[in-house]
């Protein structure tokens, strides 16, 4: 078979999963189609809903702590196509707690199988941090899948016979990349600047010996960096420590007590650095 062609290549958002707290209001757009209805909560919660289009949303209402988990899944997805960039813009402007994104390539009517992948990792004709590469495949129903990375890991890629999944009369190779909760935001924030999965696909894995794979990821690389960890320090400060110190401003009228508590700041800090630098706070 020649090399794919454009027309035999595209990319989508495959996953979306993401929490939010457990009393705040969701404002969906309007494509979002208000018809919910139950159905069986999934593991550690206790209840769900879900909407014509796909989206579902559990909870537990004992453990209000846990929040509302949200999940679009693949065929969801490709219901949502359309306005996908839109949902996320919206999951990014609210903070919410992104649990899982996976972005795929879809190759289809070609010779390109999973198992050329798997050929060039043994061949060490691979580049990438991945130290794993587990092969899934199933000898009754068909199907083969070579992972690079692991499945816990914040990132890894998943290359897939599609077509034995879907049971189609042609040829179809997935090549999909899935991140985790410390890498979600920026992999969104990737995909929205840049409308470009391969390259954050050939940023993970490439196969600089596979000329097929060449040809699907002529693309620059992506490069999505792990997302910045604000310490528990830092979150008990600015949760905990700073409501408590507005609770005493009211009491003091603010200004007496909110002057002591930096003045108190600028000598721990000169004691801790020794230096007798301003601090202009």
């Amino acid at each position: 078979m020649a090399y794919p062609s454009r027309e035999q290549v595209s990319e989508k958002v495959d996953w979306l999963a993401f929490t939010v707290q457990f009393y705040k209001e969701l404002k969906w757009a309007d494509f979002i189609k208000p018809s919910w209805k139950e159905i069986s909560p999934v593991a550690r919660f206790t209840n769900g809903l879900e909407n014509s289009q796909g989206i579902r949303i559990y909870w537990n209402s004992q453990r209000p702590q846990m929040g509302k988990h949200i999940i679009m899944s693949g065929s969801c997805c490709t219901i949502l196509e359309d306005n996908l960039k839109e949902l996320l813009q919206y999951v990014l402007r609210e903070s919410f707690t992104v649990t899982r994104l996976d972005l795929c390539v879809d190759v289809r009517h070609t010779n390109m199988r999973p198992e050329n992948s798997t050929y060039h990792l043994k061949k060490r004709q691979c580049k990438t941090h991945a130290k794993k590469g587990e092969i899934v495949s199933d000898a009754l129903v068909g199907g083969y899948t070579q992972y690079v990375g692991t499945r816990n890991s914040a990132t890894y890629v998943r290359i897939y016979d599609k077509a034995s999944e879907m049971g189609t009369d042609f040829t179809w190779l997935r090549i999909e990349i899935s991140y985790g909760k410390r890498k979600t935001k920026s992999a969104i924030k990737a995909y929205l600047s840049n409308d470009d999965i391969r390259g954050m696909v050939r940023q993970f894995v490439d196969f600089p010996r596979w000329r097929k794979w060449n040809a699907v990821f002529n693309t620059s690389k992506i490069e999505v960096r792990y997302e910045h960890q604000t310490s528990n320090t830092r979150q008990w400060i600015m949760g905990v420590v700073v409501k408590s110190i507005a609770k005493e401003m009211c009491l003091d009228d603010g200004q007496e007590f909110y002057l002591s508590i930096l003045q108190r700041i600028r000598e721990e800090y000169y004691g801790l650095t020794r230096k007798g630098d301003t601090i202009d706070f």
